[in-house]
């Protein structure tokens, strides 16, 4: 199934139960694969489309919160940044889930080869 305006390209393979949303472009060559499900251009699976388009959305948001950092940073001064990186380095010094397995290993180890 085709939506309006779609443009599909020189020696494209079909196969059944694709669907092309509205204005899409197949580029030449391209094999769409049985039951997928497409949109825009180049044609690319619907799923990923709308993850893209999600994350546009987040855009606004993102500059925002960038300035309101950036006006922190210049009234609070240099402080703001060397807080920021303790907490960054305070972190970084947790144990990692795949730490703290091979600690439990390690300790279970020792205990049953002690005597």
């Amino acid at each position: 199934m085709a939506g309006g305006q779609v443009g599909i390209g020189d020696h494209v393979t079909i196969e059944d139960g694709v669907m092309l949303g509205a204005q899409t472009g197949v580029p030449t060559g391209k094999t769409l694969r049985a039951r997928a499900v497409v949109w825009g251009t180049p044609a690319r699976p619907l799923a990923e489309v709308e993850k893209a388009h999600a994350a546009v959305q987040l855009v606004p948001r993102l500059r925002e919160r960038v300035r309101e950092l950036s006006r922190q940073l210049a009234t609070e001064g240099p402080g703001v940044a060397a807080r920021a990186d303790a907490g960054f380095e305070a972190a970084r010094r947790l144990p990692r889930p795949g730490d703290v397995l091979t600690t439990w290993l390690d300790r279970s180890a020792a205990a049953t080869a002690a005597p």
